[in-house]
């Protein structure tokens, strides 16, 4: 797997390439965690086609972002971009599983659908809506 980060002024972008495995994805939320332990700016995770996270990781990966939430926790949104049907899937199944953390979480197979939607208000949210 190979990932890149990058702050744009309204959301952190990370893309994530080739095989990934759930190790691999808490390497990356532990460096956004130490960055924005508040979650104090949305983030948008864009997904290479070959990208497929093991179902398995699932509750580990919510776990360590459920572990990751403090007192002054602010929650901005999630948006992931998926590249075809089977990622969809994927991607609403993990939003099931993350259905209990404190901020909403979307998917998406458009980037700029991704991103208008994140920079249609940053604020905190608890509200979970279906995959669009």
């Amino acid at each position: 797997m190979s990932y890149s980060i990058e702050k744009t002024p309204d959301f952190v972008e990370v893309h994530i390439r080739g095989d990934t495995s759930g190790r691999d994805v808490l390497t990356v939320l532990e460096q956004l965690t130490k960055e924005y332990p508040r979650k104090e700016i949305c983030d948008l995770w864009v997904l290479s086609s070959e990208c497929v996270i093991p179902f398995g990781a699932f509750s580990t990966i919510v776990e360590k972002l459920k572990g990751a939430v403090a007192n002054d926790f602010v929650g901005c949104k999630t948006a992931l971009v998926v590249t075809d049907a089977f990622q969809m899937a994927q991607a609403a199944m993990y939003r099931h599983e993350a259905a209990a953390l404190p901020f909403e979480i979307r998917v998406f197979m458009s980037r700029d659908q991704a991103v208008e939607w994140l920079k249609s208000g940053s604020g905190p949210t608890t509200r979970h809506h279906a995959a669009t």
